[in-house]
């Protein structure tokens, strides 16, 4: 062939293959605008942000007020359509933050014995917006509205109410706090619902009749509410789950009960058959011989071979083939897992059983013994009571750099009282309870929930339309209204 004509002929030759890549890229973009993921549209908000700083595609913390996409629990039918209180416009007066008091309300629904009983708590914050934000604790009121198809028990036999007020504040209180809602992890229609959700209005409260209220609401937003009966007594007590892949069933019931009384010369199988069930806490919170409830179940278990997160997640609602996965947020992205915070199982045990023995219980350190027969009470193991020393955030946030991923570990650096806690913890103004502008425990923001990517992040989402705690990366005006120079709620961590 003569050059100019096998010129020729290359040259339409590649005319037609750039043809054909260009094709094949307008098709790849048509294909992924009508079938790409609800999760890709997370980083365009469809409102005006309050005050928006810009984050590069893709980050874990730039989710939009308009994205729901569900990734439902195995066996379960698929979280409904989550609807999004309305934005907080820049002139609004107020802002509401509510949150569970408990990463998990664990319960046990068996008929035969109860561990821990229905008793899930909400806590609520509302602020006066301006150049100096206000805490309210009087002249405002708050009602809490649990979703309708969720199933309950009335504490201590009362009244089922979907919808209540919350009782004000103590003088010295700063949040709203609930009664104990007898909430279940059921739906009416059969379905299992490890994140209910509850919706918070408040109202203000007239000054000439501080009981009268007014008709409509001058803040609106809803939290999620966790409890799950996903407790893995089953894996080692046999029997099937109870229902919707949750729950102890009878049979795993009457084996927990048989090795009760086998190991401790009860009669609690005998006692459950004639109606009377047993509640643990009965003699684990009251006789003064015996370590409390959590030291002894975690002291027992401890003997079992049950290492590493997969240890944890055999009992708690943990696991990621699981119906609840509650360990969600930020730190699970991480790549953290249980033992970071809590310790491993032995040291968690012998934590709770060296707090139980310093209080004069023989029986702890009998437990102990059993345990750990070489420890000679070195540093390693820190006593700590349950549900008052827990984990403490600078236990890994020095707030001078960033935790290490591959080395931070909270473990035994507790809260000296309940006060301290996560939940209860406050800024150094004394006022903004933490979980207020960081989401609950085992939720911190940014969180993403089984049942939906945006469900535990609805108030970020609602007030800044960035899944991140309230007030980072220059969303100030969350509650200033303005943007702020300094920052006072807590040292900050080196950038």
């Amino acid at each position: 062939m003569p050059v100019p004509a096998a010129y020729a002929f290359l040259k339409r030759l590649h005319l037609l293959w750039l043809c054909a890549v260009l094709a094949a890229c307008l098709g790849l973009f048509a294909a992924w605008t009508v079938l790409g993921p609800a999760s890709s549209q997370r980083s365009a908000p469809a409102h005006t942000p309050v005050r928006t700083s810009e984050k590069p595609a893709g980050d874990a913390a730039s989710a939009s007020a308009d994205s729901h996409a569900s990734r439902a629990a195995p066996g379960d039918p698929g979280a409904a359509p989550l609807e999004m209180p309305p934005a907080m416009a820049e002139t609004a007066e107020y802002l509401l933050a509510a949150f569970p008091t408990q990463g998990m309300r664990h319960i046990t629904d068996a008929a035969a014995f109860t561990l821990l009983p229905p008793g899930s708590v909400l806590a609520a914050q509302i602020i006066r917006r301006g150049e100096t934000p206000e805490v309210l604790t009087t002249g405002v009121s708050l009602r809490l509205k649990l979703e309708p198809d969720m199933r309950m028990v009335p504490p201590g036999g009362g009244k089922t109410l979907l919808e209540q007020d919350l009782p004000a504040p103590g003088a010295d209180e700063t949040a709203f706090a609930s009664a104990p809602l007898g909430l279940l992890p059921y739906t009416g229609s059969g379905g299992f619902n490890p994140y209910p959700l509850v919706a918070v209005e408040a109202f203000a409260l007239a000054e000439s009749s501080p009981l009268s209220r007014g008709s409509s609401p001058i803040a609106f937003t809803k939290a999620v509410l966790p409890v799950s009966t996903e407790m893995g007594c089953r894996n080692c007590h046999t029997g099937p789950w109870k229902e919707s892949g949750a729950g102890i069933s009878d049979a795993t019931a009457a084996d927990i009960l048989r090795v009760h009384d086998k190991r401790n010369r009860t009669r609690l199988a005998r006692d459950a058959a004639e109606g009377k069930p047993a509640d643990c806490r009965s003699c684990h919170e009251s006789r003064a011989e015996l370590p409390n409830l959590s030291a002894a179940v975690h002291g027992f278990h401890a003997a079992m071979d049950l290492k590493g997160p997969e240890g944890c997640s055999a009992c708690h609602a943990a696991s990621e083939t699981g119906q609840t996965r509650f360990f969600r947020d930020i730190h699970a992205q991480w790549g953290l897992e249980c033992s970071r915070c809590h310790g491993s199982m032995e040291q968690h045990a012998l934590s709770l059983l060296l707090a139980e023995k310093e209080a004069g219980k023989k029986a702890a350190g009998r437990r102990m013994r059993l345990l750990a027969p070489d420890w000679a009470g070195g540093g390693d193991i820190v006593a700590r009571k349950a549900w008052v020393n827990m984990p403490h955030c600078s236990g890994c946030h020095n707030f001078a750099e960033k935790p290490s991923p591959d080395t931070a570990s909270a473990y035994g650096k507790w809260t000296k009282d309940a006060a301290e806690r996560f939940p209860n913890g406050l800024d150094n103004t004394g006022k903004v309870r933490c979980s207020s502008c960081h989401g609950p425990v085992h939720a911190v923001y940014p969180a993403q929930n089984p049942l939906g990517d945006d469900r535990d992040v609805i108030q970020p989402l609602q007030y800044q339309h960035l899944a991140a705690p309230l007030g980072a990366q220059g969303n100030c005006a969350a509650c200033h209204k303005q943007p702020m120079d300094y920052f006072v709620h807590h040292d900050r961590v080196a950038r």
